[in-house]
């Protein structure tokens, strides 16, 4: 079979074998040389680009491009207070659970507190969360941040009633919780099990 030799690597064969009889050598290994380049163009074709893209990639960043916020605030590092209740004697009413930050250092929350009333013998009732969605507040040390308890006060003829003796209040996505004294007196409507209870927890805020 004829092989045929592209003019440019023709030329480079000749400029190879012309410098080799000027310099007294052997033209065997120029000829080899360039017959290899020339048979072979695409042998190097993708040795190295993969590992130069690679390090033009810029390094991870927050996709805002804005610096990390404070952590979160902790259990420990906060002191929890219940509100007495705010509204009409009948129906429903509102009651404030506030958090401060009592560390050093400042934190955020964002979320829901986690709310279980408690009645005598240990029964108790997890609250709902409001239908509102939240946002992520800062507190500097000393700060504060509010979320507002709803609840169905009971009266004769309501249905079953529920008295807490406390509250555990955990912080949002806390594991560890404050038990707070329930205000005398302030008897619920028992809805542990309604799908759309008169007694809810809201965001912090």
């Amino acid at each position: 079979m004829k092989t045929t030799i592209p003019a440019a690597a023709a030329a480079a064969l000749a400029a190879l074998v012309l410098a080799g009889c000027q310099a007294g050598g052997s033209t065997s290994a120029a000829v080899s040389a360039s017959t290899s380049a020339s048979a072979s163009p695409t042998s190097a074709t993708h040795s190295g680009p993969a590992s130069a893209a690679s390090a033009t990639v810029p390094a991870s960043r927050p996709a805002s491009g804005a610096a990390p916020g404070p952590p979160r605030c902790h259990t420990a590092g906060l002191a929890v207070t219940l509100g007495a209740p705010r509204g009409p004697a009948g129906g429903q009413q509102t009651m404030s659970l506030t958090f401060t930050n009592t560390s050093a250092a400042a934190c955020s929350m964002f979320g829901f507190p986690g709310v279980s009333l408690v009645a005598g013998g240990g029964i108790q009732w997890a609250l709902e969360r409001q239908s509102q969605p939240p946002r992520r507040i800062m507190l500097p040390p000393g700060g504060h941040s509010r979320s507002t308890l709803t609840l169905l006060r009971w009266e004769a003829g309501d249905g079953t009633s529920f008295a807490p003796a406390r509250a555990f209040v955990t912080p949002p996505d806390e594991t560890t919780y404050r038990t707070l004294a329930w205000p005398p007196g302030v008897i619920l409507v028992r809805q542990d099990e309604a799908t759309h209870p008169g007694t809810f927890i809201g965001p912090v805020g």
